[in-house]
């Protein structure tokens, strides 16, 4: 669960829930604690994606924290998994 930078917890299923056209073009995605207000939002999106899908999807998530966490958003080729094989939402 991501820390905003006044060290209240955040809901991930209130961040999670933002049904954005746009995250219908991520395959997956995974948000990094950095540090209390800190995030990074790794994303693999679908093949063909250009680097405004990426300002776009950091537009629909920041909208949704409403300025409690700074978050970047990196695209990568793939997320790992935990030991379980289970995908982790959160790091």
């Amino acid at each position: 669960m991501p820390i905003a930078a006044d060290g209240s917890l955040i809901s991930m299923t209130y961040v999670h829930g933002a049904h954005e056209a746009v995250l219908a073009r991520i395959v997956e995605m995974q948000f990094t604690r950095l540090a209390p207000g800190k995030v990074r939002l790794d994303v693999v999106a679908l093949e063909g994606s250009g680097a405004e899908l990426y300002e776009e999807i950091g537009a629909a998530y920041r909208k949704r924290l409403k300025g409690r966490v700074e978050l970047t958003v990196r695209p990568v080729d793939g997320i790992g998994r935990a030991a379980s094989g289970k995908r982790q939402l959160v790091r």
